[in-house]
């Protein structure tokens, strides 16, 4: 009797190392990608909408999201700068050979994405705040890229997203910042349109990109990358003039309003760190140095 205790006691001990060492296996074999199209303005000049493609690539613990690299599409802006007597005017490029990223880790709760870079002002990356985001799941459901979808909502920074997610692949993974969810994001709608829909559905299977932070060694936190964008004029006018023969000067003083007004053609419109009492401009004194008193002006064009 002891003898067979013993035999089914190692039986089962084998069986569970055999279990544990396969759900090993299968964790670290976790990948595959979802190709999106993602719409876009053709240009800043222009109201079409086009469609690009977006991909995201993920494992067991971590998601790579990316956009607006060259070779992706066959429509690309390169940006560029023209001048004349009394204005500036700079559009951004919305394509560049890295692209735009957006990399989790599941593990380390690292989120990070990059900035490009804007006539002299360098591209960076920058290290975001892991913020998790209260989804409410709904009962509504379709097909999707073959894939059966639920919906569900959220918030985040100030603007209301509605996604499609699939339980099919049962990762908390999706494009641009959005995860939590327990099944991998098919479709997002924000501004009551439709803004990204999955065309492709891959898993497991191959990643199409390497799964890497973005590659930029300047680094900036979240708070000093909204501060720059939420100034971007003043630094873009100061890096210019370090090798500028004239001056190139604001037109008029920026305002706490006119920085808001901006943001609401961004996606995130308010921060966690923000209050009624948050100043987002440079120091005044500072500003007004850059204020001409002539009719000297710069249009910046941005993308993003």
């Amino acid at each position: 009797m002891i003898l067979f205790r013993f035999l089914i006691l190692s039986f089962f001990l084998c069986y569970s190392v055999s279990v544990l060492s396969q759900t090993n296996y299968n964790k670290d074999s976790l990948s595959g990608y979802i190709k999106y199209h993602s719409i876009a303005e053709q240009s800043p000049f222009s109201e079409k909408l086009i469609n690009i493609n977006s991909f995201l690539d993920f494992n067991y613990k971590e998601s790579f999201f990316i956009k607006n690299k060259l070779g992706m599409d066959s429509i690309a802006d390169l940006g560029g700068t023209k001048y004349d007597d009394k204005s500036v005017l700079m559009t951004s490029p919305t394509h560049d050979e890295t692209g735009y990223i957006t990399y989790r880790n599941f593990e380390t709760k690292e989120v990070s994405f990059n900035y490009q870079k804007v006539g002299p002002l360098p591209a960076y990356k920058v290290i975001d705040d892991w913020i998790e985001m209260e989804w409410n799941i709904l009962e509504d459901t379709k097909i999707i890229a073959g894939k059966l979808a639920k919906k569900a909502t959220t918030t985040f920074r100030g603007t209301d997203f509605i996604v499609w997610f699939t339980n099919d692949i049962p990762l908390p993974y999706g494009p641009l910042k959005l995860f939590g969810l327990p099944g991998v994001i098919l479709e997002v709608w924000f501004d009551n349109k439709q803004q990204i829909i999955a065309y492709e559905v891959c898993y497991p299977c191959e990643n199409i990109n390497k799964i890497v932070p973005p590659p930029e060694t300047l680094t900036k936190t979240i708070q000093e990358h909204v501060h720059i964008r939420d100034n971007f004029e003043y630094y873009l006018f100061l890096e210019m003039n370090k090798n500028s023969k004239g001056m190139i000067m604001l037109k008029e003083m920026p305002t706490e309003k006119g920085v808001l007004e901006k943001r609401k053609q961004n996606l995130e419109k308010i921060y966690e760190w923000e209050n009624k009492k948050t100043k987002r401009l440079v120091k005044s004194s500072e500003l007004r140095k850059m204020v001409s008193p002539k009719e000297i002006l710069m249009r910046v064009v941005m993308l993003k």
